[in-house]
């Protein structure tokens, strides 16, 4: 079974625009994570990584037992569908964006995560107050990393980080 790739970082960190670039890179190799959520969609890249649901659908496939983890975050939940995780990873290894309690209930379900922290620099992160306090909770917490990348929003940076996660995952999915 292939890995799955998760990038950590604070909101608007740069770890989607990340990920969607390592996708074109490694079209052969990664899929991306796919989360059903129930927050608002945001952004186009949503359809490539959410399946947007009802509280209720959601709850009721975690009571029959069909998803890894749920887990809450910045007032939203979020969960992965066991089935369709691992025929993906028959295949390919998956990347997606998780926050730190994800990791860990990857881990505990017997999953292979690699953790790379994206650590933003010289950018004006999230104006949103509840992202801003949910990412404050969660980075309490000490999460081991596998890789470090740093994304540094001056001109060339996100070049350079580019570069530098493609380095990276080209060790982490041989």
């Amino acid at each position: 079974m292939k890995p799955i790739i998760g990038l950590v970082g604070p909101s608007e960190s740069g770890k989607t625009t990340l990920i969607v670039e390592m996708l074109k890179r490694f079209p052969d190799h990664l899929a991306p994570l796919l989360s059903l959520t129930t927050r608002q969609r945001r952004e186009p890249f949503d359809d490539i990584f959410y399946k947007i649901v009802s509280e209720k659908e959601l709850r009721h496939r975690e009571v029959e037992g069909k998803l890894i983890q749920v887990s809450e975050y910045a007032g939203s939940l979020y969960a992965n569908n066991t089935e369709e995780l691992l025929e993906t990873l028959k295949d390919k290894a998956v990347i997606g964006a998780l926050v730190e309690d994800g990791v860990q209930n990857f881990v505990r379900a017997g999953f292979n995560v690699i953790v790379i922290k994206i650590l933003p620099e010289g950018g004006r992160l999230s104006d949103s107050e509840m992202r801003v306090a949910a990412d404050k909770e969660r980075v309490k917490q000490a999460l081991e990393a596998d890789f470090e990348i740093i994304n540094d929003f001056a001109p060339g940076g996100l070049e350079m980080a580019v570069e530098d996660l493609a380095s990276a995952l080209e060790i982490a999915i041989q």
